[in-house]
């Protein structure tokens, strides 16, 4: 049989005639990308099958690739992690934090680091929203396994010494120069 295209109008007509059932929402959403038969059963077998493959082409779109730097730059990876300062006995002192930066970051990062005090509002577990200062910290590295393992440890020391639920990290591949 020749494949056509499927008549959108006609499955959204048929589909409000009926329960909607998962085979609906695939069919419908498949049959926008997809070539279709008569066959009922072809259809679903031919609508399927590149659904996988339709997977593996959305995520490799989300793969992180160096970026193209201009003259005189270089890709590197810039870790920014987001520490809230508030804990079961208070908060997170100024004194407390530059020991921390002294003896966990800066033993990790000798290379340098860049820290600021700042305002944040998240969504705790309960599902209030949570104000606090906040302290941002910038790491550049080259986004080896061995930074890897450093960042990692960096953020497991700040949540079990200072009792956090959480450390957010934004990671991004950027162009850096000097």
């Amino acid at each position: 049989m020749v494949p056509r295209l499927v008549n959108r109008s006609a499955v959204f007509r048929n589909a409000d005639r009926r329960r909607w059932k998962r085979e609906d929402w695939l069919d419908i959403h498949i049959s926008l990308y997809c070539l279709r038969t008569q066959d009922t059963r072809a259809d679903m077998r031919l609508s399927v099958r590149p659904l996988p493959l339709l997977i593996v082409l959305l995520a490799s779109g989300c793969t992180s690739t160096p970026p193209t730097c201009p003259p005189g730059t270089h890709p590197i990876v810039l870790d920014s992690l987001h520490f809230g300062t508030a804990k079961p006995e208070g908060v997170v002192t100024d004194q407390e934090w530059d020991t921390f930066l002294n003896d966990t970051v800066g033993l990790e990062f000798p290379e340098g680091l860049t820290s600021w005090t700042t305002y944040g509002r998240w969504r705790n577990p309960s599902g209030s929203v949570t104000t606090e200062t906040s302290h941002l910290l910038q790491l550049a590295h080259d986004g080896g396994k061995d930074q890897e393992r450093r960042v990692q440890w960096v953020i497991h020391t700040y949540k079990s010494r200072f009792h956090q639920d959480a450390v957010m990290r934004i990671r991004s591949l950027v162009c850096r120069s000097f």
